[in-house]
């Protein structure tokens, strides 16, 4: 006798099978377009925040020196490609781990930039550290 498997089960794994989440259904052919093109216009912007500070750290680079730049933007950029990419993970949205994924790179290559010029190189990475630590703790 074969076990008991609910309908509700039986559904699920039939829609993971399709390439689907549990809980989604699929959009008329009207409404696709429409995500598509939402998709394609979110990739587009997010490409963009992540490759928004390159003239600043270029400017470091130049100057060899961070002069009056904070890091905070640089980290809180990387940290949001980190959550997002793990948001990502959770809801398996390939797509949205392969983008967050390029933030996190080129993020994480600007706050590698930034720590190069910086005066106080050992204080900054101490502030890096913990603010990564605090934010794996409050995960």
């Amino acid at each position: 006798m074969a076990p008991f498997s609910p309908p509700v089960a039986e559904n699920a794994r039939l829609i993971e099978s399709q390439g689907m989440h549990v809980g989604m259904t699929p959009l008329p052919p009207a409404l696709e377009q429409i995500f598509m093109t939402v998709q394609a216009v979110a990739t587009i912007a997010t490409v963009c925040q992540y490759l928004s500070p390159y003239p600043v750290i270029r400017k470091i680079a130049r100057q060899h020196t961070t002069g009056n730049f904070s890091y905070f933007p640089f980290l809180a950029n990387f940290l949001n490609a980190t959550l997002t990419t793990v948001y990502g993970f959770l809801l398996r949205d390939n797509f949205m781990m392969l983008i967050n994924s390029f933030g996190i790179t080129v993020t994480g290559a600007y706050l590698i930039m930034y720590q190069r010029y910086y005066p106080q190189r050992i204080l900054l990475l101490r502030n890096l550290f913990l603010w990564c630590l605090t934010m794996v703790g409050t995960c």
